[in-house]
């Protein structure tokens, strides 16, 4: 328990994923609701026609250099409703039009973004989706359209069971059954748009048609599945964040196996002989994914498992489990001084404190051995995020909302607060800075990586970059980092380097661009993770 709790405290202490799980447990909280409807109405496709006509806008916004979001909703709500309108009064039947709509929108958009930004990291994330590629206005429209969508869920629940249970019946006795369709369209659209950033076009559906099909395993009336699917739908969700955090995987592709547990296990449930006499059994399961999922760490002889408290394991070859809290911990129940605990090299009898050498003073930072001063950091989620870093193709950054005198002087206006980029969250940091730059401009940064020179004959100008290997999209590599500014020598390409410096933007040709004006340049005799995922 006290593992669990330690890795979730050091989970929430990184600001984009609180945002991140905020907004997911609100879309899988409204996905869940309406799913029960579409399902049962066996329009439970939907979410997947429209996920495709919402990456279609938000390729066409994307090359128009307009807010995505904003483009993308009244567009998606506009699909919904034209989806609709075909499948009644036409020819063509539900999963004809889904299909008609979804593959000639997806058809669009890949034409879009091939003749205008080409295949890069940031389709990716409309793809698979990026739970972390969201900027704080994205939050805030997230959080009042998620909002509106369960207040108006709530207020029309008793005509949504009209219409999806009989519909005809429905009619019959004077409820607007058009209308109330409409209503659906419009708040499963409005879902959708939400989700794709987080799950992405290719898996949203999973969010409608999974808590609904578990719930039916076990539950018999519309109330009990509804509130059923609700629980099913956070609880997965949560879990499968937690378990992409602890080990590195995709956070949507996590929260899908999380959701195909659950529905097996309540499959078993049912089997059993739980059935709808018992669903709280079903729902212990569901409890039990997420205890399996959120402990992490295994024996001392697991790769990277652990024992003890905090589930940190020591080295695979040697099949020892560290003290709680400190990477080879020395004396004491806390595994070192200071309260991060961070602990020194097995084969000692010292503790490093909380700001000594071996641990960078980072809410998680777990010690290295003392030769190599290094630190290590907490777990990732295993997105692919838009690295922006500069190079081989020059990103530039939307800073026209922020205070001009952060431009002049960023120092002086934000403070000088210490920010360490840890190796296993290194590109969500990153991204999270392009994302919120107004709230890391004047803050110093630390970070290790690859330096690089680039050389723009157009500009005849040299430019200066420290950044790590990641992935991109389709077969393109990507380069996640920052550019850096140095008044003294520079080191040579391709070296390791440590540096520390403060976030900074400047304009040229009539675009603002981030930089770190370094103080501190280092090169090291040991190169740590030059490929990273996450």
């Amino acid at each position: 328990m006290t593992g669990m709790i330690d890795t979730l405290a050091e989970m929430f202490s990184y600001p984009f994923l609180v945002r991140a799980v905020v907004v997911g447990l609100l879309v899988s909280l409204c996905s869940a609701l309406l799913g029960v409807s579409l399902v049962l109405k066996r329009y439970s496709m939907i979410g997947d026609g429209l996920s495709h006509v919402g990456f279609g806008t938000l390729a066409a916004a994307t090359a128009m250099n307009v807010a995505p979001l904003a483009v993308s909703i009244p567009v998606v709500v506009l699909a919904a409703f034209l989806l609709l309108r075909i499948s009644e009064s036409s020819r063509i039947k539900g999963d004809a039009a889904i299909a008609l709509i979804s593959t000639g929108s997806l058809a669009v958009g890949v034409m879009i973004i091939s003749l205008t930004t080409g295949m890069n990291t940031d389709v990716c994330n409309y793809l698979f989706g990026s739970i972390l590629a969201m900027s704080k206005a994205d939050v805030r429209l997230s959080i009042v359209l998620s909002a509106a969508v369960l207040v108006l869920f709530a207020l029309f629940y008793n005509k949504i069971f009209a219409v999806t249970f009989d519909e005809s019946h429905a009619r019959a006795t004077g409820t607007r059954s058009g209308l109330y369709n409409m209503l659906i369209a419009f708040l499963c659209a409005i879902t959708i748009v939400l989700g794709m950033r987080m799950m992405g076009a290719m898996l949203i559906s999973s969010l409608i048609i999974f808590p609904a099909l578990t719930s039916m395993r076990v539950c018999r009336r519309f109330k009990t599945v509804t509130i059923c699917s609700a629980v099913v739908s956070v609880a997965c969700f949560f879990a499968g964040v937690v378990a992409s955090y602890l080990y590195a995987t995709p956070t949507g592709a996590s929260v899908v196996i999380v959701n195909i547990i659950a529905f097996l296990l309540f499959w078993a449930a049912k089997s059993a002989g739980a059935g709808a006499r018992r669903p709280g059994v079903a729902l212990l399961a569901v409890l039990l994914v997420f205890a399996l999922s959120a402990c992490g760490g295994g024996s001392g002889e697991d790769a990277g498992g652990g024992a003890g408290d905090d589930g940190l394991g020591g080295p695979a070859e040697t099949g020892e489990a560290y003290e709680a809290e400190g990477y080879g911990a020395g004396p004491g129940a806390d595994g070192g001084a200071g309260g991060d605990g961070l602990g020194g090299p097995a084969g000692t009898d010292g503790a490093y404190d909380a700001e000594g050498y071996g641990a960078w003073p980072g809410e998680d930072g777990l010690g290295d051995p003392a030769e190599t001063g290094e630190a290590y950091g907490g777990g990732a989620l295993g997105d692919l995020l838009p690295g922006q870093s500069n190079l081989n193709g020059t990103s530039a950054v939307d800073l026209s909302g922020i205070d001009p005198s952060l431009h002049a002087d960023a120092a002086a206006a934000n403070g000088d607060e210490y920010i360490e980029i840890k190796d296993r969250l290194f590109v969500a940091q990153v991204n999270d800075i392009y994302l919120n730059a107004e709230d890391y401009l004047g803050k110093t940064i630390h970070y290790e990586g690859i330096f690089s020179a680039e050389f723009y004959s157009d500009l005849d100008a040299t430019y200066y970059f420290v950044i790590r290997y990641g992935p991109g999209c389709c077969g393109t590599d990507a380069n996640p980092g920052f550019e850096v500014a140095w008044d003294g020598e520079y080191p040579a390409p391709d070296e390791w380097v440590s540096v520390t410096g403060a976030l900074e933007s400047y304009q040229e040709d009539g675009y603002d661009y981030l930089r770190i004006r370094l103080s501190e340049i280092e090169v090291m005799d040991e190169r740590g993770e030059e490929y990273v995922s996450a």
